[in-house]
């Protein structure tokens, strides 16, 4: 039990001090938004449901924001009166664009890899090379991308 207790705290302490600030501060603040459109029944008035994130579903994060994405110069008009506004107008479009689509390679590689029963060398290794080389910085990145890659 106390091994177990250790091993959780230095996962906790690693995660808890990636410096990815940027990109968690905008996660943040989609998440925020999302919950008060669904809590405030506000959605009816969008094009398609807003996607919250739920931490046991794998790969929510991606879900919520390629749906934020997707909604995103809609959603204004869901948060009328509503101080929520505010943690909207925090979200850049063109941050949030770019994780989405840096996660893109992520979301093919879970999707081929669960469609095998018993992934082969053969399967895993150039698809654990795309990712790879989707991680590599580039010139033009901006500073959340960097952070998050």
């Amino acid at each position: 039990m106390l091994l177990n207790q250790n091993n959780y705290m230095l996962i906790k302490n690693v995660v808890e001090k990636v410096d990815c600030d940027i990109v968690q501060n905008m996660f943040n603040q989609n998440k925020k938004v999302v919950c008060h459109i669904r809590r405030s029944h506000q959605q009816q008035t969008l094009s398609k449901k807003v996607v919250s994130y739920s931490g046991t579903r794998f790969n929510g994060a991606l879900m919520m924001m390629d749906n934020f994405a997707e909604l995103f110069f809609e959603l204004p008009s869901a948060l009328v009166n509503s101080n929520f506004m505010m943690n909207y107008n925090l979200i850049e479009k063109d941050l949030l664009d770019c994780v989405c689509k840096f996660l893109e390679p992520f979301e093919e590689v879970i999707v081929n890899l669960s469609e095998e029963q018993r992934p082969t060398l053969h399967k895993v290794i150039p698809l654990r090379q795309t990712l790879i080389n989707s991680c590599v910085v580039e010139a033009n990145d901006s500073n959340g991308i960097i952070q998050l890659k």
